[in-house]
């Protein structure tokens, strides 16, 4: 399907996309390479190049030796990172590693690289209130919502729920286009002051899901973070890092 949108638009057809991707695809015929990654970045490409090769991975620690030779720390990587908690693309915590950025495609052939964006978010400089928008917020999250669930049964669904507004909302429109009880997935934790589970218990009942639960001890979360360290493969700070792979483990566990 996407060789046959490449020959058709060329490396236009990324527009044609929806959700998270990275791909990179070899056009043996014009000898040239095309990576492309998703309009928000939610999938990580990099890519390191001479003037005799291109080298890409979905990790940066894959590009740091090889024929392309060793690299170094980038120290503007590490002011990002003390000032963001993250290393915002196209830089990565290598010199010479770039990251593909969020809506851009990269093309490498004959000749020099060539960096599109071909998609940006855009921020109309008139601000009036449009009584419409609500409702247009509501039409397009569940648009998103119904294609995410196209195909899949609903036994083999589930919902991240924190039980703020997003989750919650999220719960909420899939119960509702599926008629069917949902399976959601909720953290906690024994630190009163951090433990937001009260919320999504709240949000579970509201929308009868099949709600499960798990509070996490601080030993836990130590253990856990060498697995995180591996897995993200760069520096990031947010501690979000935590609960989500707290809930992805609890969702294996209940077989979703």
């Amino acid at each position: 399907l996407l060789a046959g949108l490449y020959e058709q638009e060329g490396p236009g057809f990324v527009r044609r996309l929806r959700g998270a991707f990275a791909l990179a695809l070899w056009d043996r015929a014009r000898q040239r390479l095309l990576l492309a990654v998703d309009q928000f970045g939610i999938k990580r490409l990099y890519y390191r190049a001479s003037p005799q090769a291109v080298a890409f991975a979905s990790r940066a620690s894959a590009l740091t030796d090889g024929p392309l030779g060793p690299t170094r720390v980038d120290p503007a990587a590490v002011y990002q990172y003390l000032n963001f908690a993250c290393v915002p693309a196209p830089g990565s915590p290598f010199a010479d590693i770039r990251r593909l950025p969020p809506g851009h495609t990269l093309v490498a052939g004959n000749g020099p690289l060539q960096l599109h964006a071909y998609w940006y978010m855009a921020y109309p400089e008139r601000r009036s209130r449009r009584p419409e928008a609500a409702s247009l917020m509501y039409e397009r999250t569940q648009d998103a919502v119904a294609h995410t669930l196209r195909g899949l049964p609903p036994k083999e669904c589930g919902a991240f729920l924190s039980g703020g507004t997003d989750s919650s909302t999220v719960l909420g429109l899939m119960t509702r286009l599926t008629g069917e009880r949902i399976n959601a997935f909720s953290i906690g934790f024994q630190e009163e002051r951090y433990n937001e589970l009260s919320y999504a218990e709240l949000a579970a009942r509201h929308f009868g899901a099949a709600h499960y639960t798990k509070i996490i001890t601080p030993d836990e979360a130590l253990d856990l973070l060498p697995r995180l360290i591996d897995a993200y493969d760069e520096p990031f700070g947010n501690s979000s890092a935590l609960g989500t792979f707290f809930c992805a483990q609890l969702a294996r566990q209940c077989g979703v």
